[in-house]
């Protein structure tokens, strides 16, 4: 994989929600963080350019995100 992030990462595991294009909702996981984005490891495909919405759950909050798939 080639590296795009010019910012830390940090190794996470957060559990999360997605919803994209193509509707329904799907289970995921949040494995990185960096300032400048995340890796959202999930079953179910998204394309390149696809706007997908997710919700992290951590330390019984919830965080909504809005993201632009690159």
């Amino acid at each position: 994989m080639d590296e795009r992030r010019s910012k830390p990462r940090l190794g996470v595991s957060l559990d999360a929600v997605w919803d994209g294009d193509t509707g329904g909702k799907h289970s995921a996981r949040v494995t990185d963080l960096s300032e400048g984005g995340c890796y959202l490891d999930a079953v179910g495909e998204v394309r390149t350019g696809e706007i997908v919405a997710f919700l992290e759950l951590c330390c019984r909050t919830t965080i909504g995100c809005i993201l632009k798939v690159k």
